[in-house]
């Protein structure tokens, strides 16, 4: 299904034609289902529900010492295989149905796909077939706070898939802020706030990481240009912060009011990049 009418994506921008969504029927699986159906609609994208049949569990049950608590009872009994078949069954088909019913409203075509195995090492195969990849709250770590989890650090370190976090939802209208230094993973992150950025109610602000004023006055200008040449003639807002500090990049963020930040990564740093979002309590769209 096709998405809304509506002005073209930029040229970089249609490059994203996948989203990959790892699936499981939890809350904040859905939470990343409904941003990356948002995304998708706005870039003609398509997305792929990948749900993932976790084999631990299926090897956990053949152990003799494999016990459930029930939820109300508190009874405590033995449980077999194919009762865990059974509601991973179970868990799947809620998934395929969330998919198709968020997909559908959006309207943007979708599919869905069953994979047995562990999951992150699933998740980061299916990511080599994805332009993007969104993942929910349980890509964070909650022992260490807002440390971001393992799958999620590999995804980061995945060569070319952009990768949707999110530690909360995508409030709609409020702000699109990029990061803007001028490289060419700048470039394409400013494309991708563009094509984000085009209804009118949605504020467009580019924070430019640069030292130098006359430096940062030239970024502005290369800025403001591919904006105008992507048919943004609105007004933006520029701010500017002097180096890519991760305490100064998120103090920065915060106090825009930020509902998206899209963060290029290639001329960042890896150790900033990740003190940097675990600093944030924002959506983060980490671009190549």
């Amino acid at each position: 299904m096709s998405s809304p009418a509506g002005p073209p994506p930029p040229e970089t921008a249609r490059r994203i034609r996948r989203i990959l969504v790892a699936l499981d029927a939890s809350p904040s699986s859905i939470e990343a289902l409904k941003a990356a159906a948002h995304l998708a609609t706005l870039l003609d994208a398509e997305l792929d529900g990948l749900y993932v049949q976790d084999e631990s569990m299926l090897r956990g049950v053949e152990l003799p010492i494999t016990r459930v608590v029930g939820s109300f009872s508190g009874t405590i009994r033995s449980v077999g295989r194919r009762e865990i078949e059974r509601s991973l069954e179970n868990r799947a088909a809620r998934a395929q149905q969330a998919l198709e019913s968020v997909a559908a409203q959006a309207r943007v075509h979708s599919t869905f796909r069953i994979a047995r195995g562990v999951v992150a090492e699933e998740v980061l195969s299916a990511a080599s077939g994805a332009d993007m990849v969104s993942v929910g709250r349980c890509g964070w770590s909650l022992v260490e706070g807002r440390r971001i989890g393992g799958t999620t650090e590999r995804l980061l370190a995945h060569g070319h898939v952009h990768v949707l976090i999110l530690p909360r939802q995508i409030r709609p209208g409020s702000a699109v802020v990029i990061l803007y230094d001028g490289g060419s993973a700048s470039a394409v992150g400013l494309e991708v706030a563009t094509a984000l950025a085009r209804q009118d109610a949605t504020p467009l602000i580019v924070v430019l990481v640069v030292a130098d004023p006359e430096r940062g006055k030239a970024l502005e200008a290369e800025a403001r240009q591919s904006l105008a040449a992507s048919g943004i003639h609105r007004n933006v807002t520029w701010r500017m912060i002097p180096r890519k500090d991760p305490a100064m990049l998120a103090g920065a963020v915060r106090a825009e009011g930020t509902g998206l930040l899209i963060l290029p990564v290639e001329d960042t740093p890896e150790r900033v990049s990740r003190e940097f979002l675990s600093l944030l309590d924002v959506p983060a769209l980490i671009v190549r």
